[in-house]
């Protein structure tokens, strides 16, 4: 059966916005409302686009921030939560401890905390 022009127009939104969200989740500025009108399209289109992928575009731009993030923490053992944030795109190292605990992670620099988390997934 042949695809509609719906589903295909929301699959090259879906990847066109993906694509933005990955590279760019660093920006502190970057926000799913700016994605939408960067692509052209309105901010309720964009997130039924990412859920006919079973995704949400915050949940995909907090994801990537979370894993730069812990990037950040097993690469640079001298910068404070507050700093991470900051280069990982978080408003702050609260919101960025927030995210860290929502994933199981009590203590981001202690040594049981984002490795052994990371060997468990």
């Amino acid at each position: 059966m042949p695809r509609d022009r719906a589903e295909e127009d929301y699959d090259r939104l879906y990847e066109r916005a993906r694509t933005i969200l990955e590279a760019e989740a660093a920006r502190r500025d970057l926000t799913i409302d700016a994605v939408a009108l960067r692509l052209g399209s309105g901010r309720r289109r964009l997130e039924r686009a990412f859920r006919v992928h079973g995704e949400s575009p915050g949940d995909v731009l907090r994801s990537h921030r979370l894993r730069l993030a812990r990037a950040l923490v097993d690469s640079e053992r001298g910068l404070g939560l507050a700093e991470i944030a900051e280069m990982a795109g978080f408003p702050s190292g609260r919101a960025l401890r927030d995210a860290f605990t929502k994933h199981g992670v009590t203590d981001p620099h202690d040594a049981g905390g984002v490795r052994s988390q990371r060997r468990r997934e």
